[in-house]
């Protein structure tokens, strides 16, 4: 299987420690009677270090809803989308989390593996830039600097977002700070924007306070983050994943909500996290669940529109090499949702960014 290319998330040195993961209190749980026994333990894997949008997840074990659905879940930190991809396709984890176009990247390389609902829907990139300079247009980010680091999705793409804002590629200059520093760099005062998503803009903006020119708004729209798995184990763990999947959607309806409840709960489990970034975290994400084209068709949160996988099948055979032969049809599945009904939130303009 090839390496596939590494999904940068920006400022690392905030969290890049490996947190353990401790217990919730028990306060947060299901008294031990309402427990069901003979839990199965599902490893999941997240796209990336501890980050509040994560929150609902642990929301949901601190509720009991994943031992409701029978489901232990064990919950580890991702060092990034590709690894991710990686991991679960040598079934070194069960379910994970990562960004749509890597997940197309791993099938093109050989993994048999298929997407069965969105977490983020939402991709969200983003520039982000310094407020000094006013950048607020895209007109306006022409003469600047930015820092995307390079063999990075976001670094494939962006001349696709300069190209439907009506920029040259020349127009900004490029500063290939790699992943694991690009982040503080940034904080630190380097460069004039830097390549992001919303739910990570937190860890830099108390240092560097920034404006953000969202890639949907300059007319490339970037479908986001999906649960996944092999079909082997989605054929084999079929109940599994529907209880998977259930817990979570309800766990993030509820979340959206009950932000304070949802935080907490991410950092009762997570005792080393800050728990005033973990919020900004979240209040970030509240609306990376959603897309407006969900909201118009009224679709629940997680149903993967067709629409969006052939986007980035196309982006990514554009900009980033993807095999003209990948299929975004094979990509997904939305049986659980079609089926199961294991998502019952609909998504309303009200929870899109």
């Amino acid at each position: 299987m090839r390496r596939y290319r590494k999904l940068f998330t920006p400022l690392l040195l905030v969290l890049a420690l490996s947190l353990p993961l401790a217990a919730c209190g028990k306060s947060d749980k299901p008294s031990p009677s309402a427990q069901p026994t003979n839990l199965t333990k599902v490893r999941f894997l997240s796209d990336f270090i501890a980050n509040g949008v994560l929150s609902p997840l642990w929301y949901g074990k601190a509720h009991g809803y994943y031992a409701a659905q029978g489901i232990d879940l064990q919950i580890t930190y991702g060092t990034g989308s590709s690894t991710t991809v990686q991991t679960v396709g040598n079934d070194k984890a069960d379910i994970g989390d990562a960004f749509s176009g890597n997940i197309a990247l791993g099938v093109a390389s050989g993994a048999p593996l298929q997407a069965f609902g969105f977490f983020r829907a939402n991709g969200a990139f983003s520039f982000f830039c310094d407020k000094k300079f006013n950048v607020t247009s895209y007109a306006q980010l022409a003469g600047h600097s930015v820092i995307i680091p390079p063999g990075t999705v976001q670094a494939a793409l962006y001349p696709g977002v300069l190209k439907a804002a009506g920029l040259a590629k020349g127009a900004i200059t490029v500063d290939s700070i790699a992943s694991a520093t690009a982040g503080s760099s940034y904080a630190g005062g380097q460069s004039d924007c830097i390549v992001g998503t919303v739910g990570d803009a937190p860890t830099f903006q108390t240092r560097r306070p920034s404006t953000i020119l969202s890639w949907s708004s300059g007319g490339f729209a970037v479908p986001g983050f999906a649960f996944f798995a092999t079909k082997d184990y989605i054929s084999a763990h079929h109940q599994l994943v529907a209880g998977f999947l259930k817990a979570t959607y309800q766990s993030i309806a509820e979340s959206l909500t009950k932000s304070t409840d949802a935080v907490s709960a991410f950092t009762a489990a997570n005792p080393q996290s800050n728990p005033q970034l973990v919020a900004a975290q979240w209040t970030a994400s509240l609306g990376v669940f959603c897309t407006t084209e969900m909201a118009a068709a009224g679709s629940p949160i997680g149903y993967q529109l067709p629409a969006a996988w052939t986007t980035i099948v196309s982006e990514m055979q554009q900009y980033d090499n993807l095999a003209s032969s990948v299929d975004a049809k094979n990509l997904y599945t939305n049986e659980f949702f079609d089926s199961g009904g294991v998502s019952t939130q609909k998504c309303t303009a009200s929870n899109t960014l």
